[in-house]
């Protein structure tokens, strides 16, 4: 059976004999050859409800990651108080605008011993990547970004590691440029400690002041008038997000910003995922309590509940995240790590038991019928 003539746009043009055709198209094709039977108009298909809800959830998660962006500035500039004016760090624009004209005085390839780095302003050997006129330490040609510069500043002067985020606050209040961008550095000269044209004192200072930063920047856990958060309970947090879920009263359930990125990553706003069922929302929720994603074919625990399933009238939350859930059931706890522990005791203690039992079965049917003791 031929289903070409029902199924045209899936097979192209249909061959047809030229004896075949209606008599008002014989005498417009060579009667030695075949022809074809024009396609029909057919009308082009609109866009599915699923396509477009897709659409829109895409359109939506976009939409909240760009009005999500937490500022890492405070709203109001800092004073210099060299000049009294609000501070504000040069672009790279500016800074290769501002020194354009430079002509340097020599080249790092002509000295045989160290000379500055280009970032950091510490020694470099000849063994150091060169890029003309500049010698550059290995670790330091990484730290392209102002966070990266400062944090290695932070650890190479004050003796400790900060954060993106952090570094991002003390990168509004202290300048720490590159080496090669100060007005007086030539790639030849005697190098300094690395660093050392930061300005150490300042540093320190706004290291220390940097819960106050956080604070104006929002970065410092802080509760939310909704309640905690529906997945992990915990009342302090930053990020909180409204993304429609409930309480068992029906009013409004929080999510804080750590379980509202597993929210989002696993297809919430493009509906996927239910706001009223919790059950499709555990899976999401147990990634957040064991800090990674479930491989492909795994599920849950089949006892673990998110907070909004089995929180009281007044979903009162805890102090640490997912603290309803006693702390043998917990993962990262260490009452759960030797719960796991004893546990493995006991099912290997059950399986030796039962060997033996096996052995002895098996010595005394041996025994029984006069054959011996099997090997």
């Amino acid at each position: 059976m031929d289903f070409r003539p029902d199924t045209p746009k899936h097979f192209g043009p249909i061959p047809v004999p030229h004896e075949h055709l209606p008599v008002t198209h014989q005498g417009r094709a060579d009667p030695q050859k075949e022809t074809t039977v024009p396609r029909p108009n057919r009308k082009p298909k609109g866009e599915t409800i699923r396509a477009r809800e897709i659409r829109e959830g895409r359109e939506a998660n976009r939409r909240k990651r760009r009005d999500s962006r937490i500022t890492l500035a405070p709203a109001t500039p800092p004073i210099d108080p060299g000049t009294g004016k609000p501070y504000r760090p040069m672009s790279r624009a500016e800074v290769m605008a501002a020194t354009e004209g430079r002509a340097w005085a020599g080249d790092a390839a002509d000295v045989e011993t160290f000379t500055p780095c280009s970032r950091c302003g510490g020694p470099c050997g000849t063994s150091a990547p060169y890029s003309q006129p500049w010698r550059t330490h290995r670790a330091c040609r990484s730290g392209t970004t102002l966070q990266s510069r400062v944090r290695a500043a932070v650890t190479e002067l004050l003796g400790f590691e900060i954060g993106f985020s952090d570094a991002g606050l003390i990168a509004s209040q202290v300048a720490v440029p590159n080496y090669r961008d100060l007005p007086d550095a030539q790639p030849h000269t005697e190098p300094r400690r690395a660093w050392g044209h930061v300005d150490k004192r300042k540093l320190r200072k706004v290291v220390q002041s940097l819960p106050a930063l956080r604070a104006d920047a929002g970065l410092t856990p802080h509760p939310c008038e909704s309640g905690p958060c529906a997945w992990c309970s915990t009342r302090l947090a930053t990020g909180w997000m409204n993304e429609g879920h409930k309480w068992a009263d029906g009013s409004a359930a929080p999510l804080c910003g750590l379980c509202s990125e597993q929210w989002v990553s696993r297809g919430g706003l493009s509906g996927r995922l239910s706001k009223t069922f919790y059950e499709e929302q555990r899976a999401a929720g147990w990634n957040v309590l064991i800090g990674r994603d479930l491989p492909m074919g795994h599920g849950p625990d089949p006892s673990f509940r998110l907070y909004a399933e089995v929180a009281p009238a007044d979903h009162p939350g805890t102090d640490e995240p997912f603290g309803y859930i006693a702390a043998p059931m917990r993962p990262g706890t260490p009452q759960y790590a030797e719960r796991i522990a004893s546990e493995q005791m006991e099912r290997a203690t059950a399986f030796e038991q039962r060997r033996a039992e096996r052995d002895r079965a098996e010595r005394e049917q041996a025994a029984a019928w006069g054959y011996g003791v099997p090997s």
